[in-house]
């Protein structure tokens, strides 16, 4: 099932949630330094719960609290950071803004010294947002919504699994192997892109299934969009 949100501009940008890095205290400096550029902009901040006790404040909100009370999202970090945010507050269909204090940077965009132009930027209207596809995964009574990627592994290191393939119930592919990856575009530079998958442009409307170990010398990454437009 794919799963997207709206791509339209702000009509207020007066609060945001902001959400840290975790078990990274050291960026309490930065931190200051991006609520002064928030604060020099009249846009109020709320910093979620377990953010705020990392860096030693007792004026932080649950997650789920906090989202009920913004306008947007900042995760500061890095596309760990941001994936996990997507994640967790999903529900609530807010905009997230990226700024960019982590590892990898593909999805956090904004530099700590780029904030205040953003910000002049944001106020005036001038950025754009994107809408990225979701994934959703059912299995038995529970469903889970993945950013990047869904993985479907054998249960153990001695094993194979056989996974049947189908799209729109009908027979697609039969996988022998570690597992698939069913991808993203945005995931399509994270585990896809590790075991030989194609970097799919972001906002393409196409899901990515890739083998892991695939036990054949013809089966290789798969696009759905693709192969159904060809069917029909």
């Amino acid at each position: 099932m794919k799963l997207t949100k709206s791509a339209e501009k702000l009509k207020t940008i007066k609060k945001a949630g902001i959400i840290l890095k975790p078990d990274s205290p050291e960026l309490k400096e930065e931190f200051l330094k991006i609520r002064d550029s928030f604060s020099s902009h009249k846009i109020r901040f709320i910093l979620e719960k377990n953010s705020a006790l990392m860096i030693g404040s007792k004026k932080g909100v649950e997650l789920k609290e906090l989202c009920k009370k913004v306008d947007f999202l900042v995760s500061i970090g890095g596309d760990g950071t941001l994936l996990s945010v997507v994640r967790n507050s999903f529900e609530f269909s807010l905009p997230i803004l990226g700024i960019h204090m982590g590892t990898l940077g593909f999805l956090t965009d904004v530099l700590v010294e780029e904030v205040d132009n953003f910000l002049n930027d944001f106020i005036k209207g001038n950025y754009k947002m994107d809408s990225r596809m979701l994934v959703e995964c059912h299995v038995n009574d529970k469903c889970f919504v993945a950013f990047n990627d869904i993985v479907i592994s054998r249960k153990t290191v001695s094993s194979m699994i056989k996974i049947r393939a189908k799209i729109d119930d009908i027979s697609f592919n039969t996988y022998y192997g570690d597992g698939v990856i069913i991808s993203t575009p945005t995931g399509s530079t994270a585990y896809n892109l590790s075991v030989g998958g194609p970097i799919v442009y972001p906002l393409t409307e196409a899901f990515i299934i890739t083998p892991v170990a695939s036990h054949s010398l013809t089966q290789r990454t798969s696009c759905y969009a693709c192969w159904y437009r060809n069917r029909v």
